[in-house]
C-alpha cells in the first residue's frame, strides 16, 4: 500500500511544492518517497509530475521502490496484485524478464505485454497511473470493488490526482470550496446516499470510478472506459457449489497472504472475519494474529463469540475497550486525516482498531468487508429474500421460519413486515431510514437531498439490493474510509470478500439457496463446517462492528455541550439547533438519531 499523486499540463513543475505532496503522503507510505517531473514533453510545454510514498509489502528491497521504470514507462503504484506470481510466471514463459520480486514489476510489464486489456488479467486492489512516454499518455486506473481511492481534478490547462484529497489540494495549491450539497445529502439522508456518484465534499473534485481506467494525451483529451462490470448469469444448479465457493475462497486468500511483513486479522464475533481467520490457520497453515473491539454495551459487544475463535484457532488476540467517551481529540485527528466527515461510527471504531495495531508494528490486516453484501447479511435480505420466495410460491414456507427467528430480533419497522416488497417491489423508503423526518432538521427548509437512484444489474430484487449496497451504497463508504484509517498507521487493508470470482461465483446462484431455516449466509455456514466454530457458525445474532454513540461521546459532558451546542458553530448555519438539544439532553438515544448526532459532530468538526 502506498500513497500516488501527480499532473499533466500546462503548470510549470517548478510552481509545486513537492516537500508538501510527499509529506502529505508520508502515512500511506513512510518506507520511501520519490518524485520525478518530464518538462516540455515533446516540445509543447506539457509537464508531469509524478510521486509516490512506498509501505513496503512485498520484496522490501530498494530495487521496488518507485516511480518504477521500464521500456520508456514510469509507474505510481497503490495496491497489492494479489496474482502476480501467476502473472509473471505466465510473462517469464513468454520471454519476458524481471529484475526484481515485486508485483509492481509485474503489473508495469504486464501492461507492456497486454496494453490496456491488462487490465482483465488483474486480481487484486490498486489504484496507479502509468506514463507511457511511447504513446505520450497517462493512464490511471482503479480496481474493480474501489478499494484503493484515487481523486482527480481537471482545469482545462491541468489534470491532477492523488490518492487522498489532502494531497491533491497541495499538489493543486489553490482552494476548494465545500460541496454542501453532499454534506446535505451526508446529514439528511445518511451515508448510503454518499456513493450515489462520484463528488467529493470538495467542489470539482471528483472519485474516479472503480472498474475504471481514464487515459490523458499531450492535448489534455481524456478517454474513460470501464473494463469490468459483475456478471449475473443464473447458471444451472450444482450440487458441489459449496466445494466451489470454498475453492475460491482458499485460492483467493492463498494469494491474499502473499507477504514479507507479518499479518493479523480484524476479528470480530461474526462468521466473515472467522472465517478468514480459520482459513489462513487451518487451511493455509499460515501465522495470523487478531484484534477486536469490545463495546460494553451489551447491544455490540461480541467477546464470548471472540473468545471462541481465538481459542479454537490458538491464535493472540488483543482487545481493545472502548471507554473513552470523550476522546473529540481522536475524532478531530481522524477528521482532519480523512479531509471528510467519518460515515458512520464503524469507521470511527476501525481507527482504534488500526491504532492498536500500528503499535505492534503489523503492516498487514484482514477484514470481513463485502461479506454481508455477496452472502445475504443484513434484515433487509430477509425481506428481499421472502419476495423471491413469493415468486416461486415458497413464501410460506420460509416465511415461518423467518416469523420465528427473525422478526423478534429485527428492530427496523421496515424489516417486520414480511410483505414489504411483495406489496411494493418498489418500496426504497429504508434505503435513507428517517430521511423525510431529518429533512426537517435544516434550518433552511429550501434545501434538497437528492432523490434515490439505483442501477439495475439484474431482474432478482433481493440480488440487486445486494449489489447496489456493494458498489454504491454500502461497501464504497467502508472501503475508502477504512483505507483512509489504515493508512493514518501506516497499515494495508486486505479484504478477501472482495474478489470478482467469488462475486460472479455466488451471484449465479438461485436466491432460495441463499438464506435457509432463518439463517442467512447459509451458503458461508454451510461451507465453514469443520473449519470454524459452530458457536459462531450457528449465531444468528447480527451486532455487526458497530458500538453506541454514547461509548465514544459523553453528550452530557458540560465541556462537550457548550462546544457543539454554541450558538456559533457554524453547523446551525444549516441544521436547526433546537432539534440538536433535544437529543444532547435525551436519556436514551435511538439508533437512528444516535446516527444523526454523529453526523452532527462530524460537520461541525469539518467545518470548524
Amino acid at each position: 500500500m502506498c500513497g500516488i499523486a501527480g499532473s499533466l499540463g500546462y503548470s510549470p513543475t517548478t510552481e509545486i511544492d513537492y516537500n508538501s505532496v510527499l509529506t502529505s503522503l508520508a502515512n500511506r507510505g513512510p518506507d520511501n518517497s520519490s518524485k520525478i517531473f518530464l518538462d516540455n514533453i515533446e516540445n509543447k510545454n506539457i509537464n508531469l509530475s509524478l510521486f509516490h510514498t512506498r509501505l513496503s509489502i512485498i520484496d522490501l528491497n530498494s530495487r521496488a521502490n518507485q516511480p518504477y521504470k521500464s521500456n520508456n514507462c514510469i509507474l505510481i503504484f497503490n495496491g497489492e496484485i494479489y496474482n502476480y506470481v501467476e502473472l509473471k510466471n505466465h510473462l517469464i514463459s513468454k520471454g519476458i524478464t524481471f529484475e526484481t520480486n515485486s508485483d509492481t514489476e509485474v503489473l508495469l510489464k504486464s501492461y507492456l505485454f497486454f496494453g490496456n486489456s491488462f487490465l482483465e488479467h488483474l486480481e487484486g486492489m490498486w489504484a496507479f497511473a502509468i506514463w507511457d512516454n511511447n504513446k505520450k499518455k497517462l493512464l490511471i486506473s482503479r480496481d474493480r470493488f474501489g478499494e484503493k481511492p484515487l481523486f482527480y481534478y481537471f482545469d482545462k490547462n491541468n489534470f491532477f490526482f492523488a490518492s487522498e484529497t489532502n494531497a491533491l489540494r497541495k499538489l493543486v495549491n489553490k482552494n476548494f470550496d465545500i460541496n454542501f450539497p453532499k454534506m446535505y445529502d451526508y446529514l439528511g439522508l445518511g451515508y448510503k446516499s454518499l456513493n450515489k456518484d462520484f463528488n467529493s465534499f470538495y467542489k470539482n473534485i471528483f472519485k474516479l470510478p472503480n472498474s475504471s481506467y481514464l487515459e490523458i494525451d499531450l492535448n489534455l483529451n481524456k478517454k474513460k472506459e470501464i473494463f469490468w462490470k459483475p456478471q449475473i448469469k443464473t447458471s444451472s444448479f450444482n450440487k458441489n457449489y459449496q466445494d466451489e465457493i470454498k475453492e475460491i475462497l482458499i485460492n483467493g486468500l492463498k494469494k491474499r497472504i502473499r507477504s514479507d511483513v507479518p499479518l493479523a486479522v480484524s476479528l470480530s464475533g461474526g462468521i466473515d472475519s472467522t472465517i478468514i481467520a480459520s482459513i489462513i490457520k487451518k487451511k493455509l497453515n499460515c501465522d495470523i494474529s487478531s484484534y477486536s473491539i469490545i463495546d460494553e454495551d451489551e447491544r455490540y459487544n461480541e467477546a464470548k463469540n471472540i473468545n471462541a475463535t481465538v481459542n479454537d484457532l490458538e491464535i493472540q488476540n488483543k482487545k481493545i475497550k472502548i471507554n473513552n467517551p470523550n476522546n473529540i481529540e481522536k475524532l478531530e485527528e481522524l477528521i482532519n486525516y480523512h479531509d471528510s466527515p467519518i460515515p458512520t461510527i464503524s469507521q470511527f471504531i476501525h481507527s482504534y482498531l488500526c491504532s492498536e495495531i500500528k503499535k505492534d508494528k503489523i503492516k498487514v490486516v484482514f477484514s470481513g468487508v463485502g461479506a454481508d453484501e455477496v452472502f445475504t447479511g443484513y434484515y433487509e435480505h430477509f425481506i428481499t429474500h421472502l419476495f423471491e420466495m413469493h415468486k416461486i410460491g415458497k413464501f410460506d414456507e420460509y416465511k415461518k421460519s423467518w416469523e420465528t427467528h427473525i422478526k423478534p430480533r429485527a428492530r427496523n419497522k421496515f424489516y417486520k413486515d414480511e410483505y414489504l416488497f411483495v406489496n411494493d417491489p418498489g418500496f426504497r423508503d429504508h434505503v435513507y431510514h428517517n430521511h423525510v423526518e431529518f429533512n426537517e432538521w435544516f434550518s433552511d427548509k429550501n434545501i434538497k437531498t437528492s432523490s434515490y437512484k439505483e442501477t439495475n444489474y439484474t431482474n432478482s430484487l433481493m440480488k440487486n439490493r445486494m449489489l447496489n449496497e456493494l458498489f454504491a451504497e454500502i461497501v464504497p463508504a467502508m472501503v475508502q474510509h477504512e483505507d483512509l484509517n489504515a493508512m493514518m498507521n501506516s497499515i494495508e487493508n486486505r479484504s478477501p470478500f472482495l474478489d470478482h470470482k467469488l462475486l460472479d461465483k455466488v451471484m449465479s446462484l438461485p436466491e432460495e439457496i441463499f438464506i435457509k431455516n432463518g439463517y442467512n449466509k447459509i451458503i458461508l455456514r454451510d461451507l465453514s463446517k469443520n473449519i470454524i466454530t459452530d458457536k459462531v457458525r450457528n449465531d444468528r445474532t447480527k451486532k455487526g462492528f458497530n458500538a453506541s454513540i454514547s461509548s465514544l461521546i459523553n453528550l452530557k459532558d458540560k465541556n462537550i455541550k457548550e462546544r457543539f451546542l454554541d450558538k456559533s458553530n457554524q453547523s446551525f448555519e444549516i441544521i436547526d439547533r433546537n432539534k440538536i438539544i433535544k437529543y444532547f439532553d435525551s436519556k436514551h438515544i435511538q439508533n437512528q438519531y444516535s446516527k444523526f448526532l454523529f453526523s452532527f459532530i462530524n460537520i461541525s468538526i469539518f467545518l470548524s
